[in-house]
């Protein structure tokens, strides 16, 4: 039996920003840049291309 551990309220907030991409894409500004390896990441992982273009043009 394997016991996985509760995600960190890091990975927790960047899924819960990413439910609504509009809000993500306009809150890409104020974000720092040390959460876009993490944001990038669940964006692609679940296809949304929007948020994932945005990101590299802020980038």
């Amino acid at each position: 039996m394997s016991v996985q551990d509760p995600p960190t309220l890091l990975q927790l907030s960047v899924q819960r920003l990413l439910r609504d991409e509009a809000l993500a894409i306009s809150s890409l500004q104020y974000l720092p840049r040390a959460l876009f390896p993490l944001l990038f990441k669940e964006a692609f992982n679940h296809r949304q291309t929007n948020v994932l273009r945005a990101m590299v043009a802020v980038w």
